[in-house]
């Protein structure tokens, strides 16, 4: 069995000329080239580590058994999700369920705002009541509901 002591020098030696060699800017550039192409094919281990780097361990279970739990299908509208969006609180960093594109843009879009989206309903629902086509004439319902208080 190799001694601990010596197997930690050796790998702290290994670092510092990994480091060193990377103060070189040639070396540098090929190492990236390096790191570009291996993202390149291996995106699926890129996302994990970035969910995982992001999130943590748990995060990866959370999403295999949210997709389960979902059916993969869009938390909000239901459709099928070929690439499911990672849905999570932009405040907390808290991990919510799997969403189709649009809709995950269109919570974005909303910052997520509870009060905004409830805006937007009630500007649609009014709209929606009119007997004109969508936006076009005068409403016989009156005006339009103020966004603003």
């Amino acid at each position: 069995m190799r001694d601990p002591q010596k197997v930690l020098a050796a790998l702290a030696r290994t670092e510092a000329k990994r480091k060193e060699k990377l103060k070189n800017p040639k070396a540098r550039k090929h190492k990236a080239a390096l790191d570009r192409k291996w993202r390149a094919r291996n995106p699926a281990k890129v996302e994990a580590a970035r969910v995982l780097n992001r999130f943590g361990p748990s995060a990866q279970e959370h999403y295999k058994i949210q997709g389960q739990k979902q059916e993969n299908r869009c938390a909000i509208c239901n459709r099928p999700m070929a690439k499911p969006n990672r849905d999570h609180c932009h405040n907390s960093q808290n991990l919510r369920g799997l969403l189709c594109r649009e809709c995950n843009i269109g919570l974005g879009l909303f910052g997520d705002s509870i009060e905004l989206l409830s805006k937007a309903i009630a500007y649609l629902q009014f709209w929606n009541a009119t007997p004109a086509p969508c936006g076009v004439g005068a409403s016989s319902s009156g005006p339009a509901p103020s966004l603003h208080p």
